[in-house]
């Protein structure tokens, strides 16, 4: 497998099926030795953007989808255990993910946007951190070792902010309802947090050259 592979995602920090999803695609790529033919870019989504304020997640569960919400998430968690992954809803802490796409933004500037998504994710899920909160976002970004003045620029002065709009904007205009959402190479996507086996065949597929139009001998060419 030697073709370029370019994979557009689309996803939001908080959203548990991309944390898989976005593990599942990293397996894959592993498995079948591709990474250096692999560029992933990362586009924002928000699940939940009007959100005003953190709070807890389970009450914010509770109140969203009822006492199924116990059953969603244990399935949800099941699935990331099995690929190393915690999601960990008892302390999870919603939360308004606007301000951390620009930091993944800031990072994907950087070569580091799938550090930061993957730091932001784990800080969420596996540490209950509230990543609204400036404060942590500075401390999370430092250890991914972006550069501190641009942090400053992207929590204060909302660099990147349009970046970010236009990634939802995109979304909407492609008609993606729910996330995460793959595009490989623009040609096909797949939406969801497929198995493993399924990214495995999408990458097999990315990377076959495209065949060239076959010219019609029976058409004239335009004068």
């Amino acid at each position: 497998m030697t073709e370029t592979i370019t994979i557009d995602v689309w996803s939001d920090i908080v959203c548990p099926w991309c944390y898989v999803g976005r593990e599942h695609l990293m397996h894959a790529i592993r498995n079948l030795g591709v990474a250096d033919s692999v560029h992933v870019i990362h586009h924002a989504y928000q699940l939940d953007p009007n959100r005003p304020a953190s709070e807890p997640l389970t009450a914010w569960l509770s109140k969203k989808f009822g006492p199924e919400h116990e059953h969603m998430t244990a399935r949800v968690s099941q699935v990331g255990k099995a690929v190393g992954l915690v999601l960990d809803f008892s302390i999870g802490i919603a939360a308004n993910t606007r301000i951390g796409h620009r930091l993944v933004h800031l990072g994907t500037r950087n070569g580091l946007g799938d550090a930061m998504l993957e730091r932001l994710m784990r800080a969420h899920f596996a540490e209950g951190l509230d990543i609204a909160d400036r404060e942590t976002l500075e401390r999370l970004a430092n250890e991914v070792r972006l550069p501190v003045e641009e942090v400053e620029g992207a929590l204060s002065e909302r660099r990147f902010d349009d970046a970010v709009q236009t990634d939802i904007d995109v979304a909407r205009d492609l008609g993606i309802r729910g996330v995460p959402f793959f595009v490989f190479n623009r040609r096909f996507a797949l939406s969801g947090a497929q198995p493993i086996e399924v990214f495995e065949d999408a990458l097999r597929q990315a990377a076959e050259p495209v065949a060239p139009p076959v010219a019609d001998e029976n058409i004239e060419p335009a004068a």
